[in-house]
């Protein structure tokens, strides 16, 4: 191939040089490494997602719950299909999911790996072959690994009776499909719902839609209450959204944080923030005096779960939750506490948190409050408030009550359609799958496909 002196200048301009390629070289040699370079950063992307994964989206044929066909793992098998990630290419997630288990196993392990070494003498190998081994078998997740301390060995023998987070985010949607969720799923229509059938509520002093006043329930409009007040969406995730104001007498202001705001101004803050939502402007709720030193900034709630079977509600279990530091919210992963509470005898456990490198609180941090054998106040008429709330909505075969047990009793705060499992699993120490749910899910799905 004869170059001319033109084709020379390639060495000094790289646009003449690819023009040089183009011309010179057959279309076909300069066209195949552009394709494979970027088939290959393609390739790379796609694996950097599915490494990302904590639990396989294909159903592979080794997964117990395949095979099995007791009531959890029909849960399980379930959960898989209708899960927003579920994948039928079960041949290439066959050679895959091996690999990006031993990823995610070391990634966990990385990040828990030498507490547990410490604390349960767990060596990090041990940890790693087991989370692979668990994700391979059950489909567990590393971080339920930790969440649940499945490297326990009286935990890991009971491992598939455990429902993960993201199992129950489409399992009891799918069960309440076709109801009406927002009679108690939205905060500002459970208030009126609750307070037509006479069920102690936190007054609500007024709803905000598209910066203005939606409806006033106070009797003398545009007038607040000289108390600390609440403002949050209607729709509301652990806590996020919520403002806690609280009232200074002496000035006829409220604050928070670093605001400062009258009566007109709170009004018109509230409008501003219903900009693209519903809020709820809400009088706070104290707790019993008994248990204010274990609500440190904020207020303490019990979850509690309630079931419907047999034309009946029952209590499922319940956890009380403390808000620490200088948080006003008490949710697990808004670093809040949460202990288990004895059903007969409404005594609380020892507390625990979301990250298992925190420990076991038997006393309240900030307080140092004792948290261990901590008797309830009400718990008798807390347990009944909530089974008598859950028989004014029969139709929903599960629902999360947050509950305040205040000096004059139980008060329910708000009602939960899907509830968080870390909640009742962790500090229990309990798997769902030991308790009636599993039955009580099957009936109800059952009952609902032959209707």
């Amino acid at each position: 191939m004869k170059i001319d002196s033109q084709s020379l200048t390639f060495i000094f301009s790289w646009k003449q040089t690819k023009e040089l390629i183009k011309t010179r070289v057959p279309r076909a040699l300069w066209f195949i490494p552009a394709r494979i370079l970027t088939s290959t950063q393609y390739s790379i992307r796609h694996f950097k997602k599915l490494a990302s994964l904590e639990y396989c989206p294909a159903i592979l044929p080794w997964f117990s719950f395949q095979t099995s066909s007791s009531d959890i793992n029909k849960v399980h098998y379930l959960s898989q299909t209708l899960s927003p990630n579920f994948s039928k290419n079960n041949l290439a997630f066959c050679f895959l999911w091996p690999l990006i288990s031993v990823i995610s196993a070391c990634k966990s392990t990385l990040i828990y790996g030498r507490y547990v070494q410490q604390e349960y003498r767990v060596s990090l190998w041990r940890q790693v072959s087991e989370q692979v081994l668990l994700a391979n078998r059950y489909n567990i997740s590393s971080s339920s690994y930790y969440a649940f301390k499945l490297f326990q060995p009286e935990n890991r023998l009971k491992a598939d009776l455990f429902v993960q987070h993201h199992e129950i985010c489409v399992s009891l949607p799918h069960l309440n499909q076709g109801l009406d969720c927002g009679k108690i799923g939205d905060k500002l229509r459970f208030f009126e719902n609750a307070r037509q059938k006479n069920l102690p509520v936190p007054p609500v002093v007024a709803a905000f839609r598209n910066n203005q006043i939606l409806q006033w329930f106070e009797e003398n409009p545009g007038q607040l209450p000289k108390v600390d007040l609440v403002v949050k969406p209607t729709r509301i995730y652990c806590g996020i959204g919520v403002e806690c104001w609280k009232y200074h007498a002496e000035t006829d202001v409220w604050f928070w944080q670093n605001q400062r705001l009258s009566q007109e101004g709170l009004i018109q803050h509230c409008e501003a923030l219903a900009e693209k939502g519903t809020y709820i402007l809400q009088c706070c709720v104290q707790n019993h005096p008994d248990l204010r030193p274990l609500a440190g900034n904020g207020v303490c709630t019990l979850r509690v779960v309630t079931y419907q079977q047999h034309e009946d509600a029952h209590l499922l279990l319940a956890s009380f939750r403390m808000p620490q530091s200088n948080s006003f919210v008490d949710n697990l992963a808004a670093g809040g506490i949460a202990a288990p509470v004895n059903r007969d005898t409404g005594i609380l456990g020892p507390g625990v948190s979301k990250d298992l490198r925190f420990g076991i609180f038997h006393s309240h941090p900030n307080s140092a409050s004792p948290i261990t054998d901590c008797k309830l106040p009400c718990w008798e008429e807390t347990v009944e408030l909530s089974r008598q709330a859950h028989r004014y909505f029969p139709e929903f075969p599960f629902i999360g009550w947050d509950i305040i047990i205040t000096e004059s009793g139980p008060v329910l705060l708000e009602a939960n359609l899907t509830w968080c499992v870390h909640l009742l699993q962790i500090p229990h120490n309990k798997a769902l799958g030991e308790t009636p749910f599993s039955e009580v899910f099957l009936e109800h799905l059952e009952s609902k496909c032959t209707s």
